[in-house]
């Protein structure tokens, strides 16, 4: 869906939006939030949009008369119009607006605005559930095994955020994901298994995969054991199902999904310790010894970096594998505390 020809009434009739002001869905709050950071030219609907919303009153009724829709719309026109901090802002009932779904839905969603109006004397607010959430953030040079309250375990990987709920509800299991992580997740028919990371959403019943979303990287999901269904949260790109030995490739910059084998070694022999090199970059090799050992790498001017290199290594201390890859790739290197300098 393209938010970014929203109308400040679209926003606060959206239920996805309205979902993240009111902080009912997690799934909802960590999208609006990373669209919001990206779309600052929207900030001025988006702060109308939550004054709209604050004055919400949600009414649940089987019927509602036409007269009763456009007496909703009126005394909402009205208000604004009385309002100087909001006389912009303008609601259309023929625009496709939540007016257009009213009367024939059951479950009625209608912004009421003013203290002196109500459809009868039954509203009551929603109230949202409660969820408690842990959040485990993994260093730079660490690694962390979580195991949550269904028996499913999480191997997380160096640099890697992890939020789970300490009881999941009773009709899912969703969890949130920044980073590296393998998922063993024990199946359970009634509750789907689903990992919200960035754009994408990975849903299971019970299964094995890898899930690797670094910042600035393309993600990946490559499947051990069992299926699972690859989607964006916005329904941007069409879903994709892995088998076993099949994985995904999200490309952030063209926003779409690339099917492929992959090889297990490659990505997943990190949960077993192993550090593997299938004719990566130099730079490449840095960049994933400084999550593994939790350093930073300075490149001084005039080193040679253009070879690549094969190999792995099994609980090797950092100056062994740089040792090993320095005679392949011809380069040199000092290590000072928690800095390694190339040249």
């Amino acid at each position: 869906m393209d938010f970014q020809n929203f109308t400040v009434e679209e926003f606060a009739t959206n239920e996805s939006f309205q979902n993240w002001y009111l902080q009912v869905n997690e799934a909802d709050i960590v999208f609006w939030e990373a669209w919001i950071k990206e779309h600052p030219e929207k900030l001025d609907e988006i702060e109308k949009a939550k004054v709209l919303i604050n004055n919400i009153i949600v009414t649940e009724k089987e019927t509602l008369p036409q007269e009763q829709i456009e007496q909703v719309v009126n005394n909402v026109q009205q208000h604004i119009k009385n309002s100087k901090q909001h006389k912009q802002i303008f609601f259309n009932p023929n625009q496709k607006l939540i007016w257009a779904a009213v009367a024939a839905s059951l479950l009625l969603l209608i912004v009421l605005i003013g203290n002196n109006f109500n459809l009868n004397d039954e509203t009551q607010p929603v109230q949202a559930q409660k969820i408690e959430y842990i959040e485990r953030v993994v260093n730079r040079g660490q690694k962390l095994t979580v195991s949550l309250s269904d028996g499913s375990v999480i191997k997380l990987n160096s640099d890697t955020k992890f939020r789970f709920p300490k009881k999941f509800e009773s009709n899912k299991r969703e969890v949130f994901l920044e980073g590296e992580a393998f998922f063993e997740v024990s199946r359970d028919t009634t509750r789907p298994f689903t990992v919200i990371t960035g754009e994408l959403k990975i849903e299971v019943l019970g299964t094995s995969f890898n899930v690797q979303n670094y910042d600035h990287n393309n993600a990946k999901v490559a499947v051990a054991t069992g299926k699972v269904k690859v989607a964006a949260i916005e329904d941007l790109i069409e879903n994709v199902v892995l088998k076993p030995a099949e994985m995904v490739v999200f490309n952030k910059d063209s926003i779409s999904l690339t099917k492929s084998d992959f090889n297990p070694k490659e990505e997943l022999s990190w949960k077993d310790g192993v550090l593997f090199f299938n004719n990566n970059s130099v730079y490449e090799i840095f960049e994933k010894l400084e999550r593994w050992y939790g350093v930073e790498f300075r490149i001084t001017k005039g080193a040679n970096l253009n070879r690549r290199y094969t190999g792995s290594f099994t609980n090797e201390s950092l100056n062994n594998v740089l040792q090993a890859i320095k005679f392949s790739t011809n380069f040199n290197y000092k290590i000072e505390n928690e800095e390694v300098i190339i040249y």
